[in-house]
C-alpha cells in the first residue's frame, strides 16, 4: 500500500472532501456531514474520492458511523493497518506531525 504523502494533510484532505460534496468552501474537522446536509450521493462522493486518493475501499456503513473528518480519518488507518497486517501505531507514523497531533487530541477529548 502507498503510504499518505507527507505533504499531504489527511485530516485536510477530508474535510476537503466533505465540503466539495456539500457545495461549501470549508468544512470542520468534528462537524458531521449528515448533520451538516449530507446525504448518499454525497457520501458516494467522498468514499470514491477516499478511495481515488488514498488508495482505501471504504463502505457507506464506514462513513454512517464515523460521519465526521476525524473518525474516518480513523476509520482510513485501520483500514489500512488491517490490510497491511501491522498495527495502527504504525499507520499513524504515516501521517503529519500536525495531523497526527489533531488525531490524537480528538482521541484525548470528548468525542462529539
Amino acid at each position: 500500500m502507498n503510504d499518505i504523502p507527507q505533504t499531504t494533510s489527511l485530516l485536510d484532505t477530508l474535510a476537503g472532501f466533505f465540503a466539495q460534496a456539500l457545495g461549501r468552501p470549508s468544512f470542520a474537522l468534528s462537524d458531521s456531514f449528515f448533520a451538516a446536509g449530507g446525504d448518499s450521493l454525497g457520501a458516494a462522493d467522498v468514499l470514491m474520492r477516499i478511495d481515488e486518493t488514498f488508495h482505501v475501499e471504504l463502505k457507506f456503513r464506514d462513513i454512517l458511523e464515523a460521519p465526521t473528518p476525524l473518525r474516518l480519518a480513523l476509520t482510513i488507518l485501520r483500514v489500512r493497518a488491517k490490510a497491511a497486517s501491522h498495527d495502527l501505531a504504525a499507520e499513524l507514523s504515516t501521517l503529519s506531525s500536525e495531523d497526527a497531533s489533531r488525531l490524537l487530541a480528538h482521541l484525548q477529548g470528548p468525542t462529539p
